[in-house]
C-alpha cells in the first residue's frame, strides 16, 4: 500500500494521539494511506496546533 506521508514532529501525534489512531504514526511522522480520502479537518487542526506552538499565530 502506498501511503502520504506527514511530518509535524512529536507533540502533534502526542496531542491527537486518539483521532490518529486508524493512522500509522511514529515518532515524528503520520502515514495517511493514498486510497483513502485525506482527513483534512485533522490536518488543518494539527497544522494550526503547530503554528500556535511555534507562536506563528
Amino acid at each position: 500500500m502506498r501511503v502520504i506521508a506527514f511530518y509535524p514532529t512529536p507533540n502533534p501525534i502526542i496531542h491527537f494521539k486518539k483521532e490518529l489512531e486508524e493512522y500509522s504514526t511514529s515518532k515524528g511522522a503520520i502515514q495517511f494511506p493514498n486510497n483513502k480520502p485525506l482527513p483534512l479537518n485533522l490536518i488543518k487542526k494539527i497544522v494550526l496546533f503547530r503554528l500556535n506552538e511555534d507562536k506563528v499565530l
